[in-house]
């Protein structure tokens, strides 16, 4: 890499399409657009601003959203009074917000009026591909990001936003370059529809598929018998505290000590930081508790307080934390069944009323030992935790196709943009 490369002023990508060759240049945004800031009547309290007929889309900081989208419904719509008193934009013009979380950029879905956090480019200087605009309006506050002072713009002068320096290629590359990342955002807010559509199926089958009482709203074909209700910790073999493992009695390999952190809210073990371990001989000397493969975990802490996971097969020895509970199921008792009722409203809400300890609240392994579920007989709790498990399989499929699109995505802004 060359000392230009360092300094952000290659003449040309590193990767491009086919036929095209020419160095990019270096224009500033006062010579290259015209922009506007938007407006919006005082007070912002007064209800007559707000809604009734005729009532518009009003764009706030909030309502700009990832992949250059605006939300699908803003948060706020202007009355027919305000708007001649803001600033309308039409469908298919690039914004960026320049008050609070300054620097997100989108291309409007819909004609809209948008607030003075806000601002529009109104007209071009040369012949622009408003998504190539867009893309580069995006990296050149990400790179401005980078150099601010923890990583946020605080606030944004129109003289600095006016000198911004911006690479500019010509009209026919820049839309081949929007062209191309306007279908791998398309492709990303598909998974993203799909995942929100996926959360949403899986919340009713919470709060259908479980019961409060002894029968349930929901059932499968040829299950009708009530279900009993029992105390959480009876369903358990094995309902015990992790240990206290202090800093110094950690090791760089050996046995894997899971942390309240590493529980997932899905049922699924996360990697979280730097992964502790501890030795043979501290588990020996500590008589640590271990863990195995079905066991379920659950976190006594915050964010959320009671989340639970069942620990997958592993190819290391594993103990947990204080902070955590262990229970080891029974026989009649299914493990995927059981975590996803630690998972519906009915058991967060008990978990809420029982918190305890000053600003850091938890709840003690008696008070989760005391909730009330009610239970069928296994065959019914297996075929509930088959739907659940084919439902997280299929978010994390989903998770995991768009983690890994951003990623390539990244890679490519890079690679394809100054």
């Amino acid at each position: 890499m060359t000392k230009a490369d360092k300094e952000g002023q290659r003449k040309a990508p590193i990767l491009r399409f086919k036929g095209f060759t020419d160095a990019w240049e270096q224009r500033k945004i006062k010579d290259y657009a015209n922009y506007r800031r938007g407006s919006f009547p005082q007070p912002y309290g007064k209800k007559e601003w707000y809604g009734g007929n005729d009532s518009m889309p009003f764009v706030q900081v909030v309502d700009v959203k990832e992949n250059l989208h605006l939300a699908d419904h803003t948060k706020q719509r202007i009355s027919k009074l305000a708007q001649p008193k803001s600033v309308f934009v039409p469908a298919g013009e690039v914004l960026v917000t320049v008050q609070g979380s300054i620097g997100r950029v989108a291309i409007t879905q819909y004609p809209s009026y948008i607030d003075r956090t806000l601002i529009v480019f109104e007209k071009y200087n040369t012949r622009t591909d408003k998504y190539f605009w867009a893309y580069t309006l995006q990296r050149k506050f990400e790179m401005e990001k980078r150099k601010a002072p923890g990583g946020t713009i605080k606030t944004i002068t129109k003289k600095a936003l006016s000198d911004f320096s911006i690479p500019i290629t010509n009209y026919e590359e820049q839309g081949y370059l929007g062209t191309f990342f306007l279908k791998v955002d398309k492709l990303l807010t598909l998974y993203d529809r799909k995942l929100k559509l996926l959360s949403q199926v899986k919340k009713y089958f919470l709060d259908n598929l479980f019961a409060e009482k002894e029968y349930p709203n929901l059932r499968f074909k040829g299950f009708t018998d009530a279900w009993e209700q029992r105390k959480l910790s009876s369903l358990f073999i094995k309902f015990t505290d992790g240990d206290w493992i202090e800093s110094k009695d950690q090791s760089n390999s050996g046995i894997r000590l899971i942390q309240t952190g590493n529980i997932g809210v899905s049922k699924f073990i996360n990697k979280v930081g730097n992964e502790k371990w501890i030795s043979e001989k501290t588990l020996k000397e500590l008589n640590c508790t271990e863990i195995f493969p079905g066991d379920i975990i659950i976190s006594r802490l915050p964010e959320p307080t009671g989340r639970a996971c069942i620990l997958p097969e592993f190819s290391t020895r594993m103990i947990t934390a204080v902070d955590c509970t262990i229970a080891r199921v029974s026989k009649s008792v299914s493990a995927e069944f059981i975590v996803q009722y630690l998972s519906t409203q009915t058991y967060f809400k008990y978990i809420q009323s029982r918190l305890a300890g000053g600003t850091r609240q938890r709840i003690s392994r008696k008070n989760l030992a005391d909730f009330n579920t009610f239970i069928p007989a296994l065959e019914e709790q297996k075929e509930i935790g088959l739907v659940f498990n084919y439902l997280d399989s299929l978010i994390a499929l989903y998770e995991n196709k768009q983690q890994h699109l951003t990623e390539i995505k990244n890679t490519l802004l890079n690679t394809m943009f100054i």
